[in-house]
Order: structure tokens, then C-alpha cells, then sequence
């Protein structure tokens, strides 16, 4: 029995202007939390590092619904 090769290649991924924007989103969050360690090391207060994760977390929560 043979196999045809052309049935089991994975189709093309849609490359529009969503997409982009997606993955835009998801490096932008990833970067944000980057922000957290930053601040530690710069000394800032607690209550600073408080509220950048708490609005982190939240812009999260929005833009992965």
C-alpha cells in the first residue's frame, strides 16, 4: 500500500494580518513580565512592583479573552 506524501504535509498557516497581531500580543506579554525582575533589581518599592504585576496580570487576562 502506498502512501501518499502530499495528504500527510500540514497545510499552510494563514499568515493575515490577525495572526501577526497575535503574535505580536503574546511576545508583548511575555516582554511585559520582563518588567518584574527589572524593577527588583532597580530597587524600586514594593508597592511599584505591586502594582506592575497586578496591571500585568490584568492586561493579561484582556487581551488573552
Amino acid at each position: 500500500m502506498a502512501i501518499n506524501d502530499a495528504a500527510i504535509t500540514a497545510p499552510n498557516l494563514p499568515m493575515g494580518w490577525r495572526f501577526k497581531v497575535g503574535i505580536a500580543l503574546l511576545a508583548l506579554m511575555i516582554l511585559l513580565w520582563l518588567l518584574i525582575p527589572i524593577e527588583a533589581a532597580l530597587k524600586m518599592s514594593a508597592g511599584t512592583i505591586a502594582a506592575t504585576t497586578t496591571g500585568i496580570a490584568i492586561a493579561n487576562k484582556i487581551i488573552r479573552s
